[in-house]
Formats: C-alpha cells, sequence, structure tokens
C-alpha cells in the first residue's frame, strides 16, 4: 500500500473498505456477473424463446411476424434482501446500485512476493506491506452491530465467454477477469443490510476500527525504500505495536 494509505491505518487504527463502485473505475468488471450469465438471468433465454417460437408460427400460418412480449418477474437473493428482477430492472442495474454501499479490503496470499504487486500499488514512491493472516485479521477488526462480513479468495475466470462459478449471492464480488490473477487475492465485503442501498451514496467506501496489535505480524518496506524511511516506518509502528520490520529482499540476488 501507499504510505499514505498506511499513515491513515497506523495513526487512526482503521482499515479503509473501498466500494465496489470505486473498485469499478479501474476494473468495470468488478462486481458484475459474466455477460453471458447477465443475458440468461434477466430473461434472454426465454425472450430468444418466444421470438423463435413466434416466426415458427408465423410461417406456418403466412401470419405477420410478431415478437411476443415477455414480462416476466423473478427473486434475486441480493446482499440486502429479496430484490425483484424484471425487464425493467435488470440484474445488472441492481448490482451497480449496490455497488455503492458493498465495501471490499483486498489481500495479496501467494507465497513469494510480487514485484508486479509493489509497482502496482505502492507505486514509484517508497511503500509499505502488511503481513497478516485471516485469523489476525478476523481478530482485530472491530465491526460495527449493523454490519456483515463475508471472506473469501477471490476466483478469476474468462468473464466474457464463460459463466464463472455461480454459487451465491456474493458470486459477482468473488469472481474477476483472469487477466488479474496475478494479484493471488483475498477479500473482505462488509455491508450493512439495513441502508438504504436504493439511495446515492457520495462515500467512496468505509473506514473499519481494527486492533493493530492483532492485525500486523510484519512489516515489509518497498524493495528500492531509502534507509531515512525504514527508521521513519519503525518509529511510527514500534509506537504503536512490536513486530518484525525489515525491507523487502525482491531483487536481490
Amino acid at each position: 500500500m501507499s504510505f499514505t494509505k498506511f499513515m491513515d491505518l497506523v495513526a487512526f487504527d482503521r482499515c479503509f473498505f473501498s466500494s465496489v463502485a470505486n473498485l469499478q473505475k479501474e476494473d468495470p468488471l468488478e462486481g458484475r456477473f459474466p455477460e453471458v450469465l447477465e443475458f440468461l438471468l434477466n430473461g434472454g433465454a426465454t425472450r430468444l424463446t418466444g421470438v423463435v417460437d413466434g416466426w415458427a408460427r408465423a410461417l406456418a400460418d403466412n401470419l405477420p411476424k410478431v415478437v411476443p412480449l415477455i414480462d416476466e418477474t423473478w427473486e434475486y437473493a441480493s446482499p440486502f434482501g429479496a430484490v425483484e428482477i424484471s425487464p425493467k430492472f435488470t440484474t445488472r442495474e441492481l448490482l451497480g446500485v449496490q455497488a455503492n454501499w458493498i465495501d471490499i479490503i483486498c489481500w495479496h496470499t501467494a507465497d513469494v512476493e510480487s514485484m508486479a504487486m509493489w509497482k502496482i500499488y505502492g507505486g514509484n514512491e517508497p511503500s509499505v506491506c502488511l503481513v497478516s493472516t485471516i485469523d489476525q485479521f478476523c481478530r482485530s477488526i472491530r465491526l460495527p452491530e449493523t454490519s456483515a462480513m463475508v471472506i473469501g479468495k477471490v476466483e478469476y475466470e474468462d468473464l466474457r465467454d464463460g459463466f464463472g462459478n455461480i454459487h451465491d449471492t456474493f458470486t459477482p464480488y468473488f469472481l474477476k477477469s483472469r487477466h488479474y490473477a496475478y494479484e493471488h487475492e483475498l477479500r473482505a465485503i462488509v455491508f450493512n443490510s439495513d441502508d438504504e442501498w436504493q439511495k446515492d451514496r457520495s462515500a467512496l467506501g468505509c473506514h473499519i476500527p481494527v486492533d493493530l496489535s492483532n492485525l500486523i505480524s510484519q512489516v515489509i518496506l518497498s524493495p528500492n525504500s531509502p534507509d531515512w524511511f525504514l527508521d521513519l516506518v519503525t518509529k511510527l509502528v514500534s509506537a504503536k505495536v512490536e513486530v518484525d520490520i525489515k525491507r523487502s529482499d525482491v531483487g536481490v540476488r
């Protein structure tokens, strides 16, 4: 993470969860079903069947070609409760609205460090990586009583050609394009089922309090960070918790 985000976490004992809508600025497919599945979920197959049947009857009876109107509705089990899906309000529109009210924090789970992750999420400036475990994260977070949290690993698939592994309400938030597979991502999503999710939300996410002593097991600095940065981070972290702090050895032969 950038040093700015690190400072926010350490100074205020809190983690930032970004809204899905905010993440969509980088990846427009974030928090969506694959296109083929969206088509089927929103009655695409039924409509095609109706069109084909209508044309077949028209040809058989020499009648004007009529495309039947289909107005089917069904309930989708969203994190905020059952929502009626229809041609007037599709799953894409629902997920688009909910994207403002579902917040996510992401962790890298690969066994070794990644230079790509340092460059993408740390940038060119000195940056910081926090090492933790799922158990530590769960013990450290101070989730509001009105909020719920779901944790899982992201699955990477071809969202334009395939169906994806569709198994529950939260699949759109744990499914990403295979082009992001290098992230090896574990996610925690939070939401409040009492939120008035149909309304606009200007916030880009939310801060949730954490116990740093439970959360952090090690702090790693970016590979090319200078000595003064190591001294600064050591001073800041040591004032809150006692953990191992070191510079990354990525690039060391």
